[in-house]
């Protein structure tokens, strides 16, 4: 009866405290970031996702509770730690810090996972698989740093696992061993849902990263076509690998002929340097 009027009193805490935050959602983007549309949107995706795990996270942690009749003590610290990731996107809320938000959240799967397989068998649970999802976590802040220390959290943990099952230190398991099967499936279905939630976000950023890249390439080419003065570009050689429009009028050739003669002696690009007329931009 205790274990049970404490798992309801944590769901009720758990959809007021969620339902706060949803109302919340449109102006959690920190505005520092609104000006920037891609950016933006890399903000409310992590929000959004970090608020959605959480609700999904503590529902089944809820279930999984009435089913196993977890002891109310690690129920609710369990809890407590399921619905972390809602602190985390909170401190990007009120931040802006992205980069940080994302090592944050790798660190704390980390530490969970490590928590929980520690609980269900150490080395050999199941959840051990969710160790290989951190360091894929970290590098969503696009940070190298941050992925080496999402590789250097993982390994560690792991080895402390290690150490504590072959010294015989693990608990007595909060999964009992003849529905360790069935534990061993949700968790590892629940993993390849969070990695493909991962990789669906990186599909996403570097689509709208194309094509903001596609649109930025298509305004400088309207304003160069456009221009009365001739604007080149140039390798580090001097090679020409771009000519503007206006080189019919200036110099009295194609743009392509411009970009395949290059800089050489006596192609229209030298010939116009040396003469002075015109404009040349590079």
């Amino acid at each position: 009866m205790q274990k049970s009027a404490g798992v309801e009193r944590c769901g009720q805490f758990s959809c007021e405290l969620m339902s706060r935050i949803l109302r919340m959602m449109p102006d959690m983007v920190h505005q520092s970031v609104t000006s920037d549309p891609l950016l933006a949107l890399r903000h409310r995706n992590f929000q959004i996702t970090h608020i959605a795990s959480a609700i999904l996270a503590t529902t089944v942690l809820l279930i999984f509770f009435n089913i196993y009749e977890v002891r109310a003590q690690p129920a609710a610290f369990f809890f407590f730690w399921f619905s972390s990731p809602l602190i985390i996107a909170l401190f990007l809320s009120r931040t802006g810090r992205i980069d940080i938000a994302q090592f944050l959240s790798s660190v704390n799967l980390s530490g969970l996972a490590g928590v929980a397989a520690f609980y269900t068998g150490g080395i050999n649970s199941p959840l051990i698989l969710w160790m290989l999802i951190v360091p894929l976590e970290a590098a969503l802040s696009r940070r190298r740093i941050m992925t080496y220390w999402g590789v250097v959290v993982s390994c560690v943990i792991l080895a402390v696992l290690y150490f504590v099952t072959v010294s015989g230190l693990l608990p007595q398991p909060l999964v009992p061993i003849v529905r360790m099967e069935a534990f061993a499936f949700v968790s590892t279905i629940a993993a390849v849902a969070y990695a493909g939630g991962i990789a669906a976000t990186v599909q996403k950023m570097n689509r709208l990263s194309s094509s903001a890249l596609q649109a930025s390439r298509e305004n400088y080419r309207f304003l160069a076509d456009n221009a009365t003065d001739l604007i080149t570009r140039h390798r580090d050689d001097g090679t020409v690998i771009f000519a503007s429009q206006a080189a019919r009028q200036i110099v009295g050739v194609e743009p392509e002929i411009v970009e395949k003669s290059g800089s050489s002696p006596g192609s229209p690009v030298t010939h116009l340097m040396k003469a002075g007329s015109g404009s040349l931009r590079r």
